[in-house]
């Protein structure tokens, strides 16, 4: 169901990508990448708290998913959460991204 989602979404129809997503995850609730892929679709859509939502059950679904974490981190700090933001920067540096470390020196005390 996801690789159809992502599909839908490639060729520019998002209300059926979103859709899609939302069938997913009812299907598989406990699957965290429709989360992180329909967040995406949302943040694309400037619907930040709908994003925030996605991106944060999709790192609660799987702790150590860095894609997830480094989404949910780079929205809680374009958002001004930047204390919420270091947490997650720090987790995805711990984690082995190396990314996280740039981010996180930027934007933390």
């Amino acid at each position: 169901m996801d690789t159809i989602a992502v599909k839908v979404e490639v060729v520019g129809i998002r209300e059926e990508a979103i859709s899609d997503y939302d069938r997913c995850i009812a299907l598989f609730p406990n699957y965290p990448m429709p989360y992180l892929n329909r967040g995406v679709l949302y943040l694309e859509d400037k619907k930040y708290e709908l994003a925030l939502a996605d991106y944060k059950m999709a790192v609660e679904l799987d702790p150590k998913y860095l894609k997830a974490i480094m989404a949910y981190a780079d929205l809680l700090a374009y958002l001004g959460k930047k204390d919420q933001a270091c947490i997650y920067y720090l987790k995805a540096e711990k984690l082995g991204d190396g990314a996280a470390i740039s981010k996180r020196l930027f934007n933390c005390k």
